[in-house]
């Protein structure tokens, strides 16, 4: 399910995709600290965009990845500390 946030005359309402008001106070997300590509792409929607998005921004350095055995996973972990620091984008370089 997808969320998204609507914000006008002083409400700020969620939205679940299929557009019924949301409450947000007590929902909790449980995101393992690495994954692969594939899960990441399904995790953030980013599969939609096509097959190798999360490739292509994995190999560019805009995701932060960990090497375990021959496979690049993408370190959930890393980018949750980074966006509780305040960070709000991510680009090209950012983790090489």
């Amino acid at each position: 399910m997808r969320l998204c946030e609507v914000s006008g005359y002083g409400k700020r309402n969620t939205y679940g995709s299929e557009g019924y008001p949301m409450s947000t106070q007590n929902v909790f997300v449980v995101l393992p600290p690495i994954c692969t590509r594939e899960e990441w792409g399904r995790l953030t929607g980013l599969v939609d965009k096509g097959p190798t998005v999360v490739l292509g921004m994995c190999n560019q350095g805009t995701l932060p990845t960990v090497k375990v055995g021959r496979h690049d996973l993408v370190n959930v972990h890393q980018i949750l500390q980074d966006l509780a620091s305040g960070k709000t984008e991510f680009l090209a370089g950012d983790y090489r």
